[in-house]
């Protein structure tokens, strides 16, 4: 899951809350990825197959939604 090319426009991002090492991004091709600020690169994503306009994390870090 390295060496990701984002092909929709950025909609959203956050800072994970407890991690400042990573932030979490939704797109335009419908994909939300969790990416490690340090290298960069992403280290996890899911295709969620519609446009994705909002994404957050919970108070404790985890993933908490996206529409």
């Amino acid at each position: 899951r390295n060496n990701v090319v984002v092909f929709g426009a950025v909609t959203c991002i956050q800072f994970n809350p407890l991690d400042d090492g990573h932030f979490i991004s939704g797109s335009l091709d419908g994909k939300v990825r969790i990416w490690r600020i340090k290298e960069p690169q992403v280290v996890d994503w899911v295709d969620l197959q519609e446009m994705v306009t909002a994404a957050c994390y919970s108070p404790d870090g985890q993933v908490d939604g996206c529409v």
